[in-house]
């Protein structure tokens, strides 16, 4: 009877050992950032430079979108710029002298026109005292010589504009003009070349969820990437460890199918807590509460492990 009692309270110390141990370990999962790469526009895919798992460096094209459009507003936007360039050069360098000319030679045509009417104003009033000429004739002359001086004046202002030049208005103007122009090239030039969809990071291609000829909607997730700059771990950790643990602590790991051991630092715990999901629970830490962690790994380590790899946390803190 002692012997029995004696081996009772063997077992029953050492299941009290392996449940301490249990408890000092959380469980959790191998995790990358999730880079949602999305369509600027809402254009076709024309062409798909990789596939699922291809490894891709940062500015790397992933695929193509139908850039016909976007060609053209370009091409419209370049030529209304060249325009207002070649308006701008045309009033710094001033009038032509042939347009300076042409309107010398339409005013001494006015003025001699002005002459020629008066003349004959003069004559008809005069055969109207004689009663040789109708009251009618002299309004026409007179009518006639209002017209050729209302030319004349016209000509000669348009003679006077040219002589003195492009006015400091019409120079700002035009400048400004040609800013506006230059400034609109700029959006169209990035829309254009955002229809060449990048890697924004270095990384795997995780899921490409649109094939050549389909069209995603403007800022439709198009394919997703997971990121080679962060490796981590997500974690529960249990009530009875949150108060021992703090960002920064350095902890040991292990992973389902992975000799030796792998080190990581808390990045983040989280502030409430929730219950733990069904899929990290162990049998002492049912129905608790748990704080969701992440923990820094060491990308060389865990380079080529899956994402969702169980993995097993000790919480003790690793001392430096």
């Amino acid at each position: 009877m002692r012997r029995i009692l004696i081996r009772c309270c063997f077992i029953v110390a050492l299941l009290s050992g392996c449940a301490e141990q249990v408890a000092d370990v959380a469980v959790g999962t191998l995790e990358r950032e999730r880079i949602e790469v999305v369509a600027s526009q809402a254009e076709p895919i024309v062409e798909m430079f990789v596939v699922d798992g291809d490894s891709v460096v940062a500015g790397q094209p992933l695929l193509q979108l139908d850039d016909r459009s976007s060609d053209a507003d370009l091409s419209a936007l370049l030529a209304a710029k060249e325009q207002a360039a070649a308006r701008l050069a045309e009033l710094e360098r001033g009038p032509r002298q042939e347009l300076i000319t042409q309107a010398s030679a339409l005013v001494l045509g006015n003025r001699s026109q002005v002459v020629d009417t008066k003349r004959s104003l003069e004559r008809l009033t005069t055969l109207r005292r004689q009663g040789l000429a109708s009251q009618a004739d002299v309004d026409q002359a007179q009518a006639g010589v209002d017209s050729a001086t209302s030319h004349l004046a016209a000509t000669d202002a348009q003679l006077q504009a040219l002589l003195h030049g492009t006015t400091a208005e019409e120079l700002h103007q035009a400048r400004e003009w040609l800013a506006q122009a230059a400034a609109r090239i700029i959006p169209a030039r990035i829309r254009k070349d955002k229809l060449l969809i990048r890697a924004p990071v270095d990384g795997v291609v995780d899921d490409i969820l649109y094939k050549t000829g389909e069209q995603p909607g403007i800022q439709q997730v198009v394919l997703v990437i997971l990121a080679d700059r962060r490796v981590f771990a997500r974690v529960y950790i249990p009530q009875s460890h949150r108060t021992q643990l703090s960002v920064g602590q350095q902890l040991t790991l292990t992973a389902e199918g992975v000799e030796g051991f792998l080190t990581g630092r808390i990045k983040k715990i989280s502030r409430d807590p929730a219950f733990t999901p069904y899929y990290a629970l162990t049998e002492r830490n049912r129905s608790r509460l748990s704080y969701l962690a992440e923990i820094d790994l060491d990308t060389q380590q865990v380079a080529k492990l899956p994402v969702g790899l169980p993995l097993q946390v000790q919480l003790n803190p690793v001392m430096d």
